[in-house]
């Protein structure tokens, strides 16, 4: 008889769903971002642009979901002030009592994205595609190893069954 596999906590579900959202965007954004140059001077070029920019400021909104559900689940404070977004993510990267740390080796591209993510919504009148380079640069990073990293962090919190 073979043993049935462990199934994932129920808690992953909203982590996973965030999770794809956000590298889907990643991925949408760094499409748009090598097509860009292609586009037409115009209105279509005024879209694309304003379409990477979305991208980008949606996938980080999905990690900051992911990061506030982990602190949550782990029964740790939400960050609190002025400073709450760059604080979220410290407290995220580095573990707490109940849970682990998430992608600390990716701190600079979470940290590049989040600050992007700034940008995008407080700048947006004056927002510069080209500031949108660094940005798109982490996102690569990030979409070659966000997966791997989320599989460590549910595994080391017990929400993924470990690895065979």
């Amino acid at each position: 008889m073979t043993e049935s596999p462990v199934a994932p906590d129920p808690r992953w579900t909203p982590i996973q769903r965030l999770r794809d959202a956000a590298i889907d965007d990643l991925s949408l954004a760094i499409s748009l971002w090598d097509e860009h140059s292609a586009a037409a001077p115009g209105r279509g070029r005024r879209i694309e642009e304003k379409a990477i920019q979305k991208c980008l400021q949606d996938a980080y909104a999905s990690m900051e979901q992911v990061m506030l559900r982990m602190l949550a689940y782990a029964g740790d404070p939400k960050p609190v002030g002025s400073n709450w977004h760059e604080d979220l993510l410290v407290m995220a990267i580095n573990p707490s009592r109940g849970r682990p740390a998430f992608a600390r080796h990716l701190h600079a591209e979470l940290d590049e994205l989040r600050r992007f993510r700034h940008v995008a919504v407080h700048g947006y009148i004056g927002f510069k595609l080209i500031r949108a380079a660094p940005a798109v640069e982490a996102a690569r990073r990030l979409l070659a190893e966000l997966p791997a990293a989320f599989d460590a962090f549910g595994r080391d919190f017990g929400l993924l069954p470990p690895s065979t």
